[in-house]
């Protein structure tokens, strides 16, 4: 489990600068650290795709991409700052019931990532696919020697580009990461709504807040 974690923070530190980056260059206002990481992972699926066409993706394009992302990271820390320093607040001033809540989410899916998967499609496809990429990247007419082989995704080649395969082979566990980020984008979105809707202060969240959410007996502000 501590290995998962400390993984979902290196990925997460190539995530968030790329998603600042893609972020300034489609011209999107905000600051929420879920929807930049989600756009970090679209970015770097694209950059992964594109390489995944003339070479495997091994640890040569990690280290290609770390460097990329060193520079972003550069040019691009002040915006990066003013995310993570969102992010900090909303989680200090979020209630305990809402901590907990994403602690134990946390814990939950650092546990179930470590357990041996049982979805079908694990063994027929998911872990073949992606160790293809790993090894040789796309390969033309691979279908023809199975067809499950032909069963792949940009999620997949995101997959093989941080499985850390050079190092290890038991961690392909994105999909635990990314229900960890969308929980505190659920969580997020919904103290946003009901400040919008009955005009809370940020600094009063706290006041507000009963159990993790806000109480019923707030009256919403007249349109």
């Amino acid at each position: 489990m501590i290995l998962i974690l400390l993984s979902w923070i290196v990925i997460l530190l190539f995530f968030i600068p790329t998603g600042i980056f893609l972020k300034s260059i489609l011209k999107i206002e905000t600051n929420n650290l879920s929807i930049i990481t989600f756009l970090g992972m679209f970015c770097q699926s694209i950059f992964l795709c594109i390489c995944s066409f003339f070479t495997n993706i091994g640890i040569e394009i990690f280290i290609t991409n770390a460097i990329l992302v060193s520079f972003i990271s550069y040019y691009r820390k002040k915006e990066i700052k003013n995310s993570l320093i969102e992010f900090k607040n909303f989680f200090k001033i979020n209630s305990i019931f809402s901590k907990i809540n994403l602690l134990i989410t946390l814990i939950s899916c650092l546990f179930v990532s470590s357990k041996s998967p049982f979805l079908i499609d694990n063994e027929s496809c998911y872990i073949q696919t992606i160790r293809w990429i790993n090894e040789f990247g796309f390969v033309k007419d691979l279908a023809n020697l199975n067809i499950v082989f032909a069963q792949t995704s940009p999620f997949h080649v995101l997959q093989a580009g941080f499985n850390f395969s050079f190092l290890t082979n038991n961690l392909n566990d994105l999909n635990g990461l990314i229900l960890v980020i969308l929980c505190l984008y659920f969580i997020k979105v919904q103290i946003d709504y009901f400040e919008k809707k009955y005009f809370i202060k940020p600094q009063l969240r706290t006041e507000s807040l009963k159990d993790g959410f806000y109480s019923k007996n707030l009256k919403p502000k007249n349109d």
